[in-house]
């Protein structure tokens, strides 16, 4: 059977995929997740070999200046919320913006946060003056570098890969058009309509999250990117 792995936020985290038929579809998607976060997780399934060479790959595009990091906690910094700790990873990855994986590298946990959701995790005036400090001085558009060479080194592990984008207003100033380019001259499978903006503009109702709903996906699905698989040879 053929064997997808898919990465992304909350706009495959909904669904999974799990519209694709006659296809075996992990998701590792993270809602409210971040780039890096996708990186970690494809890196560990390649090192654990669950992810292997001839499989297909589906990365959804989130917003590139996501960034999350592997929290230290510091004086003045309380965690609002600290659930069990689970050994079954996909209940760790249910939770927004949160990853909590093992470095292959340096053998430590990681307990990774996207740099927007701080303050759904944590409390505590060390943590808001980093968070004013981000959001008066940093952009995070530099994210854009890594993100799109290290999908061009993913591509020479997993030649079956291909990008979906989330939607459009997380990608600013011409960033998708450039992105694009990047994509056909690297020979990187790509669907060019977003999730959610080809959702709205086919009638399709959001949810109360602003995200598509039920009908919006697997029409999605259905219409963009299964016959795109097919047109590839990949289903």
């Amino acid at each position: 059977m053929v064997r997808i792995h898919a990465f992304g936020c909350s706009l495959t985290a909904q669904h999974r995929w799990r519209h694709l038929q006659g296809v075996d579809t992990t998701s590792y998607a993270v809602p409210g997740g971040s780039h890096n976060m996708q990186l970690v997780m494809y890196g560990n399934g390649r090192h654990a070999e669950t992810i292997g060479r001839d499989d297909i790959i589906i990365w959804q595009m989130t917003d590139p200046r996501r960034q999350a990091y592997n929290v230290k906690r510091q004086e003045g910094m309380v965690f609002y919320r600290d659930p069990v700790k689970s050994p079954d990873v996909t209940l760790k990855k249910k939770e927004p913006g949160r990853l909590i994986t093992n470095n292959i590298y340096t053998g430590k946990e990681m307990d990774m946060f996207t740099n927007h959701l701080f303050a759904h995790w944590f409390k505590g005036e060390s943590l808001h003056s980093y968070c004013r400090i981000e959001a008066e001085l940093a952009d995070n558009e530099d994210n854009i570098y890594p993100l799109l060479w290290s999908l061009n080194g993913i591509k020479r592990m997993n030649e079956k890969l291909i990008v979906v984008f989330g939607w459009d207003e997380g990608l600013h100033n011409g960033c998708k058009e450039k992105m694009i380019n990047f994509f056909g001259l690297n020979g990187i499978a790509h669907i060019e309509p977003s999730i959610l903006n080809w959702t709205i503009e086919n009638g399709y109702k959001q949810s109360s999250t602003n995200h598509p709903n039920t009908e919006g996906y697997k029409a999605f699905t259905n219409e963009i990117l299964e016959p795109k698989l097919q047109q590839l040879g990949w289903i």
